[in-house]
């Protein structure tokens, strides 16, 4: 059977979590369609391309059994009812991005709702779509993380992940005025290219990383905090958690500490600093059952198996 893929810069994934787990040997996967029109700046151009992405998928459907949507867009429900006319399943995967577009129009036409199975990466995205009618389900598709647990520092210290572009909606106010309430914690900055915005004595700039590089820093850290206005299942936070760190969030993760206030982050923070130097085994026992891509491939297995069994139950009858 065949997976037809169609997403952004993350549809690699479901094909690497089939691989790991196995299941790629029954779920061939095709890429129909990989969107990189929205990365042209001229907009006569991005429309065009977008216009000829879509019908070359559209056209590439009858080749595949199920197709997955990665990122939801206004374009996914037409993809649903392409998938439809050529009597094909279809798959949506929501991300955190697509759940706070959702109230824009996005689904006046109920035309996403008609997907054969909902899923998402997030518990917090879940509760988000079941109050905009979409039932969806828990699934998770990490990148492939290292498992080896970190080492732990000589004293405890923090990770912060402060993309550049909006820096003010992943938090950037409230951390550094943790940064200047714990002078004595230090602070390791990532995904960032301005350390001018980081001038504390007690920041260490550590800019953008590789795998290799972000491997160290968390040697380097015994505590992740993320503190974006919304999120889904961090990456960061998944990794934080399979290298045996302490993490303090501001949205829904499944494990951890979660806080919505700065007083709740700092008495968070508090605890932990008052905790011996150890890998927290809870976050790291829960990483390994639920984030890694063996798991999550069988998972996606079962999601398209169940989506077959329904069509061809449907056929018989």
């Amino acid at each position: 059977m065949r997976v037809g893929i169609i997403g952004g810069s993350i549809e690699g994934l479901p094909a690497q979590c089939l691989e790991a787990s196995g299941d790629a040997r029954r779920w061939d996967v095709v890429y129909l369609n990989r969107e990189r029109a929205a990365r042209l700046k001229s907009p006569i151009l991005r429309y065009l391309a977008i216009l000829l992405e879509f019908l070359w998928a559209t056209i590439r459907i009858p080749l595949v059994d199920v197709v997955l949507v990665v990122f939801v867009n206004r374009l996914s429900s037409w993809y649903v009812r392409s998938a439809h006319l050529f009597g094909k399943k279809c798959v949506l995967y929501w991300l955190g991005s697509d759940v706070r577009t959702l109230g824009e129009d996005l689904l006046s036409d109920g035309g996403l709702r008609e997907a054969d199975a909902q899923i998402s990466y997030s518990e917090g995205n879940i509760v988000e779509l079941r109050k905009c009618g979409v039932d969806a389900q828990l699934l998770v598709l990490p990148t492939r993380l290292s498992d080896r647990v970190a080492d732990m520092p000589d004293s405890h210290a923090v990770l912060l992940s402060l993309p550049d572009a909006r820096k003010e909606f992943y938090g950037y106010r409230d951390l550094m005025r943790l940064v200047d309430d714990y002078p004595d914690v230090e602070f390791h900055v990532v995904r960032s290219n301005h350390p001018e915005y980081y001038d504390r004595s007690n920041i260490v700039f550590e800019g953008m990383l590789d795998r290799e590089q972000m491997d160290k820093v968390f040697d380097r850290v015994s505590i992740s905090i993320r503190w974006p206005e919304h999120d889904g299942t961090s990456l960061v936070l998944m990794e934080s958690a399979l290298k045996g760190k302490y993490i303090i969030t501001r949205n829904p993760f499944p494990c951890g500490v979660q806080t919505d206030t700065y007083k709740g982050l700092c008495a968070a923070l508090d605890e932990i600093l008052a905790l011996p130097l150890e890998p927290c085994w809870e976050n790291r026992m829960y990483a390994l059952r639920h984030f890694t891509q063996e798991r999550a491939g069988s998972a996606l297995a079962e999601v398209l198996d169940a989506v077959m069994s329904n069509h061809k139950e449907r056929r018989i009858s």
